[in-house]
């Protein structure tokens, strides 16, 4: 790559020779490895732990109200319906045999008159929601920073709504497995299975589960941040966490014991493990929100690496993966060749450039006026005050240059002050 450096005669120009070289190169895996990297510095840089552990403190909060309002549940509608209340211990025992009617009979359930457990189940659960909401939506804040400022009337609202959601949206995903059930028992009883054939529908009844938590994680992914999200963006970020959450807890399982805990630390071993766990899921729910976040500003953030890698401002692990190539700004990438006018005095701006390779230079009126460094920006007035060019910039050199627009150079300058400093530097040294 061509030093930088500024010429100051015409006559220099005559004695280089530099070969109009292509800089910008596309290799997903590379590019993949980079968004996984970008992800992994944000989320260290961001000490999202810290929003990780309050958010799994306020989740095991509302184990009791809900455990209240279960309560509640069981004492005054299963018991009133003999037939819903014989299939729900049914399902019950399926899980564990120790849990059927007659346990919670010894606790002291199912005898009615229990409303006061409702009430306080209910109350707890909207607190302790809007608690878990406020902290999701104080990380997404660290994440997804945004000039918009919700009010206290809306954040309420969003952590009201969406716990009801949640909840529906459980009930119906556990509803169709226990009615797919109840189908394939009626279809046996009747000799029904050669004429009709619900076995696919049953191997699905395992991923249901699955496929509520993808749901509920898009459903916070796409609306909680105080920013759009794009759809694609959170349904991808949804997927990939749910599907760490399932090997992570499969890794996880081969060396936490129950049995072994139980010895241990007793009753609280629960405890101790349930919060183990919360804490996780919240760690790899914000990292995936970081890597939306990655995807979404992939194109800024790259340039701003790869602009500290070439300026020599970034460390040895950010120069090897950005300095050499910049993927998702190939689009913007222009060859210009030797005496092509690049934008002419009193032209309509809107964009920004930046010389790859080459030379270029600065004329006014035929007169020269400087010569632009290589991974320079140049064309400065096309972006600010009234978006016209007040000088002439004419390629001296084939070469390469970045033609960037002026809103995607503003999210450059501010997700990187660096960039604008540098600019403004490079534009004071050109004319003084």
């Amino acid at each position: 790559m061509q030093e930088k450096h500024f010429y100051s005669t015409n006559d220099i120009i005559e004695k280089i020779d530099i070969e109009p070289v292509e800089l910008i190169k596309s290799f997903y895996p590379l590019t993949l490895l980079r968004r996984i990297y970008l992800t992994f510095t944000f989320f260290s840089n961001k000490s999202l732990i810290n929003h990780a552990a309050s958010g799994a403190f306020y989740f095991l909060l509302s184990i009791v109200p809900l455990a209240l309002f279960f309560v509640f549940v069981l004492d005054s509608w299963l018991s009133g319906y003999g037939k819903v209340s014989d299939y729900f211990f049914q399902l019950l025992s399926e899980i564990n045999p120790e849990i059927n009617k007659q346990f919670f009979e010894n606790l002291g359930l199912l005898k009615g008159g229990s409303s006061i457990y409702g009430v306080v189940g209910i109350i707890g659960l909207l607190w302790s929601a809007r608690l878990v909401f406020t902290s999701i939506r104080n990380g997404f804040d660290v994440i997804f920073p945004s000039i918009r400022q919700r009010g206290l009337i809306k954040s309420n609202l969003v952590s009201l709504i969406f716990l009801p959601i949640i909840f529906i949206a459980t009930t119906v995903f556990f509803l169709a497995g226990a009615v797919i059930k109840q189908l394939n028992k009626l279809i046996y009883a009747f000799d029904l299975n050669n004429i009709i054939d619900l076995s696919f529908l049953n191997s699905l009844t395992g991923f249901y589960p699955v496929i509520l938590a993808v749901f509920i994680a898009f459903m916070l992914y796409r609306f909680i941040p105080n920013v759009k999200i794009k759809g694609t963006y959170a349904l991808t970020g949804a997927i990939l966490f749910v599907a760490t959450m399932i090997l992570t807890q499969k890794i996880l399982g081969l060396f936490i014991s129950w049995s072994k805990y139980h010895i241990l630390y007793g009753v609280i071993s629960a405890l101790i493990i349930a919060l183990f766990w919360t804490y996780i899921l919240f760690s790899l729910f914000y990292f995936f929100a970081v890597f939306i976040y990655v995807q979404s500003h992939y194109t800024e953030l790259e340039f701003i690496k790869w602009y500290g890698a070439v300026n020599g401002k970034a460390g040895m692990v950010d120069k090897i993966f950005f300095y050499n190539s910049l993927s998702s700004l190939k689009c913007y990438q222009k060859a210009v060749a030797k005496d092509e006018v690049i934008f002419k005095q009193g032209d309509k701006g809107g964009y920004i450039f930046l010389l790859l390779s080459g030379v270029v230079f600065l004329e006014k009126d035929k007169n020269f006026v400087s010569d632009i460094a290589v991974n320079s920006f140049f064309g400065e007035s096309g972006v600010v005050g009234e978006c016209i060019y007040d000088i002439d910039a004419v390629c001296q050199v084939p070469g390469y240059i970045l033609q960037l627009p002026q809103e995607l150079y503003e999210k450059i300058v501010s997700a990187s002050p660096d960039v604008s400093q540098n600019m403004l530097k490079t534009v004071i040294e050109r004319k003084y």
